[in-house]
């Protein structure tokens, strides 16, 4: 989820198999849709995107947002943080291609 000055931008996935690791990946071009940004998903080296839920409340740009990973949907709720392990968290100055997300997920180091 990413905190703009007059709303929120909330990105989910959906549910994915619990006990097992998953890589996921979220693209963002935000000069897209006049800074609303456009969104590519990927699970496990598939694209997801038709399954995103991608919401937007709220007039903010979200191009220098604050960024929440793994919370609950409900932007000012008390914990709903995810109960889990992340592992190898990585973030790029630029949006990734779909040839280097696979070439991430098939050789992570």
């Amino acid at each position: 989820m990413m905190m703009g000055t007059t709303g929120f931008k909330r990105i989910g996935i959906g549910t994915v198999s619990a006990n097992a690791w998953h890589h996921i990946v979220f693209v963002m071009d935000t000069a897209a849709s006049g800074g609303s940004g456009a969104l590519t998903g990927y699970v496990d080296g598939v694209d997801v995107t038709s399954l995103l839920d991608d919401t937007k409340t709220g007039s903010s740009a979200f191009t220098a947002s604050i960024l929440y990973l793994a919370r609950e949907q409900k932007p000012f709720a008390t914990g709903g943080f995810y109960n889990g392990v992340v592992d190898d968290l990585r973030v790029y100055d630029y949006g990734l291609t779909a040839a280097n997300v696979s070439a991430i997920y098939a050789n992570p180091k």
